[in-house]
């Protein structure tokens, strides 16, 4: 019997996307003749299978401040490259589309009126029934909305709060994790958007505490104070998480949950003008994960009380992938 083809298009520029894939791809491999794409490639995690196809695509840009800097990301992306890789993507050699928020294979998919699905977290955002921060971003509505169409989403949210959303999907490795031993005082820290001598400062206060700060800034790991910074590599930072007390972290999705999944304590300091990360923000604190949104003397309190305790949020995200694959991909190939 003729598998059918599928191009699954990854956004590159953060672990989550990737992580997803490594988890979806082998499945969907058992029904299908499956190619990868890749746009903005800045992860650390290897991909289960080598991309067909690597793009430059259009990646968000950050400040100084660790915000998003709408005029970055407008300067220093290659628009017209990005418009080039939009027309020569073939996705009509393809039966089906997968958008895991890409946007060169969603455009190109919808200028070709081609069949394109969304595979996301960050499409659940666009649902009336997720939480919402008080503070509302047009820009970041617009990019939500338009930046990887599709003709239908399959969502991941840290709770289904609609109909086509779904847990989110927890690697393999982390499932492996028995957590036999954890250090008491040791926590693992990645705030990619704060530069490396800031976050050094900054936690070196907390002197009953260790931190083991992962960042894409240094190229040696070297020890300070009360803790240690190290290049962030995927084997590394998961090892840190399974031993750590609790994880420090951006508003991210991935990270987040795997905290959560892995029974850690969980504090979460979301990117300035980011309105994806406030809207995970906002989700998080409604399950009881603290929020800061500044690292300054205030927030030094908050985390001060986040270390002297105990409570946890804590989920086994159930492992839904090849009920996901059956029941939701495939019909849109059968069709």
């Amino acid at each position: 019997m003729h598998k059918p083809k599928i191009l699954y298009a990854i956004q590159g520029t953060g672990n989550g996307h990737i992580a997803r894939a490594r988890e979806i791809i082998p499945v969907l491999g058992k029904y299908a003749d499956v190619d990868v794409l890749i746009s903005g490639n800045e992860s650390e995690i290897e991909l289960p299978i080598q991309p067909k196809y690597i793009f430059t695509g259009i990646t968000l840009k950050y400040d100084a401040q660790g915000g998003v800097s709408y005029l970055k990301t407008l300067t220093r992306n290659n628009l017209l490259k990005a418009a080039w890789e939009v027309c020569k993507l073939p996705v009509r050699n393809y039966d089906l589309v997968i958008s895991d928020f890409e946007f060169v294979a969603s455009w190109s998919s919808k200028l070709k009126s081609h069949r394109c699905i969304g595979l996301s977290h960050q499409s659940a955002l666009l649902s009336k029934h997720v939480p919402k921060p008080k503070e509302s971003s047009l820009i970041g509505k617009l990019i939500l909305k338009y930046y990887a169409p599709a003709i239908h989403n399959i969502s991941f949210h840290f709770k289904p709060y609609d109909f086509f959303m779904f847990h989110p999907v927890i690697r393999k490795e982390v499932r492996a994790m028995e957590n036999s031993y954890v250090a008491k005082n040791k926590y693992t820290v990645y705030l990619p958007a704060f530069g490396v001598d800031f976050l050094r400062g900054y936690f070196a206060q907390f002197s009953t505490a260790y931190f083991e700060i992962f960042t894409k800034k240094v190229e040696q790991t070297h020890e300070f104070g009360n803790g240690r910074i190290q290049q962030i590599e995927s084997d590394n930072f998961l090892k840190s998480m399974e031993t750590c007390a609790g994880v420090i972290t951006s508003a991210g999705f991935e990270t987040p949950a795997e905290a959560i999944y892995l029974n850690k304590k969980l504090l979460v300091v979301p990117i300035a003008n980011q309105f994806e990360q406030l809207m995970n923000a906002k989700a998080l604190e409604e399950i009881g994960v603290p929020v800061v949104y500044q690292l300054n003397d205030a927030s030094s309190h908050v985390i001060m009380n986040w270390i002297n305790k105990k409570e946890v949020v804590h989920e086994k995200f159930p492992d839904l992938t090849e009920r996901l694959v059956q029941n939701e991909i495939l019909p849109y190939v059968l069709e």
